[in-house]
């Protein structure tokens, strides 16, 4: 699942990172988006209908439009994780459209479909640099690495969801979360676990690649910093390994379980040790956020928690609203209260945000320094707490809402403080 690289890096280290709206699919404030924090509102600077400024020739930018790409898993085995970001991609484009555009400009956008595999990844990227000449790139991939490096050689900014150590080793790229860094680690995970009374933990391993003894040893520094004692950490399981994963769970005595691992296995796991007669008080990690979880896992895992970086549509703030009626919009076949959406939303509005930044005449360049200026962005109201995206390129969020399975195990229920927020540590 994840991918180590090496290139431009921050002082803070390399850092591996999943947004909890695209894994969570693999299982089964205060104003609209694009206001406060985010793009101006309609008639503010930089937005709506002004008269568009005749400007250099640039790539990716006319008179009146915007070229913006998209790079995505559409086919191939991360499709039916991926395929909602394309429509929340779709509605906040259609609601900054509607409005004029930014400076003038409607943005449009060519996309790529990677199917899931690294060489038509950087063969995407290639058409979308060379032939659609974008601006920009959205990408939501888990090959990521495979273009990064073109990408990068030819300045080309990208905005997307995080999956490897790159998006925070290349400064041509944006995300709104990081979840695991190499040498660092925060103390929210574990302050969490213990306020659930958590006194043993196991941390289920997310794979074997050097990212994921990254995200394991995140998740372990956290929990013992908070008094937890780590007393097993357990390989990857796949097929029968499940039920003795589950097993050695039980024997370890474990009362919390975690993992950065793909949400599918992880639950198995815990469901597995929960059936061997395990007490457990808290099974936490980053995915799983996914509507139809507490109806599949609440029974069996009562104790079952996410960490996000973003709202949950539980607090229905007004930037949710805008954004479900954004989706009945422009996106009506896709689920409203879909997470894997609201992150191509994101995404788009943080695109949004950079293009009212660089000016009347954005250019590759300028817009990457427009964008990394930018402090305090959330997104309109829908982030956990806002990004400044250069101080927190490469660091570890700090801050992340928690929601359990409710009693009656038929919906997620959100903790309080909202959101919680630790501190650094060092791994």
């Amino acid at each position: 699942m994840f991918a180590w690289a090496h290139r431009l890096r921050p002082a803070t280290g390399a850092v591996l990172v999943a947004t909890t709206a695209v894994v969570a699919a693999l299982v089964a404030c205060s104003g609209p988006a694009g206001t406060g924090a985010g793009v101006p509102a309609p008639g503010a600077p930089g937005s709506g209908r002004a008269a568009a400024t005749a400007c250099p020739a640039t790539p990716g930018v006319s008179a009146r439009t915007v070229s913006l790409g998209l790079l995505y898993s559409a086919t191939g085995a991360a499709a039916a994780a991926f395929s909602p970001y394309r429509a929340g991609v779709d509605a906040r484009l259609g609601v900054a459209n509607a409005a004029g555009g930014i400076n003038g400009r409607t943005v449009s956008y060519g996309w790529a479909d990677d199917q899931s595999e690294t060489g038509p990844n950087l063969a995407g990227a290639h058409q979308l640099v060379e032939s659609d000449r974008s601006l920009a790139v959205l990408e939501e991939s888990s090959v990521a690495t495979a273009s990064a490096g073109y990408l990068q050689s030819v300045g080309m900014p990208v905005l997307g969801t995080p999956y490897d150590l790159v998006w925070t080793q290349d400064d041509n790229m944006f995300s709104y979360s990081t979840y695991f860094a190499a040498g660092a680690a925060v103390s929210t995970v574990g302050q969490y676990a213990k306020s659930r009374r958590g006194t043993r933990a196991v941390v289920i391993s997310s794979g074997s690649s050097a990212g994921s003894r990254i995200a394991d040893d995140s998740l372990a520094t956290s929990l013992t910093a908070a008094g937890i004692r780590v007393v097993g950490r357990l390989g990857p399981p796949s097929g029968a390994n499940v039920a003795r994963s589950g097993a050695k769970v039980k024997q370890l005595r474990a009362d919390v379980l975690t993992s950065a691992g793909a949400p599918a296995t992880f639950l198995k796991v815990a469901a597995a040790a929960a059936a061997k007669g395990a007490r457990l008080k808290a099974v936490i990690a980053p995915y799983g956020y996914a509507e139809n979880v507490p109806a599949l896992y609440g029974r069996t895992l009562p104790t079952l928690s996410v960490f996000l970086t973003f709202l949950p549509f539980e607090l229905n703030r007004p930037a949710h609203q805008q954004f479900r009626k954004a989706m009945a919009t422009y996106s009506p076949q896709s689920s409203a209260d879909s997470a894997v959406a609201l992150d191509g939303w994101i995404n788009a509005d943080m695109f949004l945000r950079g293009l009212a930044a660089a000016g009347p005449c954005p250019s590759r360049a300028g817009y990457i320094a427009a964008l990394r200026a930018v402090r305090n962005y959330n997104a309109g109201g829908l982030l956990a707490a806002p990004v400044d995206f250069r101080a927190d390129f490469g660091r570890v969020t700090t801050c992340y809402v928690f929601a359990r399975v409710s009693p009656g195990h038929d919906r997620w229920l959100v903790d309080q403080p909202v959101p919680l927020c630790g501190r650094p540590l060092a791994d």
